[in-house]
């Protein structure tokens, strides 16, 4: 069934969006500044991410896509 593949094909591409999601939030926070104070903007943006990925992981599959695409474009625009 047409309706069902397509399904199916967007279920493992959202499955493959989170997996991309967490693989990047969990490399940033091995990366993140140990000593930095409660207002160091990297720790800041973690901070967001990690709740961001408790409340609604696939709200942070979108987001970390949308900041994907905007770095993609903007090293395109400068190549």
């Amino acid at each position: 069934n047409h309706s069902q593949e397509l399904k199916a094909l967007r279920h493992y591409r959202e499955a493959l969006q989170q997996q991309h999601a967490e693989k990047l939030v969990s490399h940033a926070f091995t990366d993140a500044p140990e000593s930095a104070g409660p207002l160091n903007p990297q720790k800041l943006a973690l901070r967001s991410l990690a709740i961001m990925r408790d409340i609604s992981p696939a709200y942070l599959g979108h987001f970390v896509s949308y900041v994907d695409t905007v770095f993609w474009l903007e090293q395109r625009n400068d190549g």
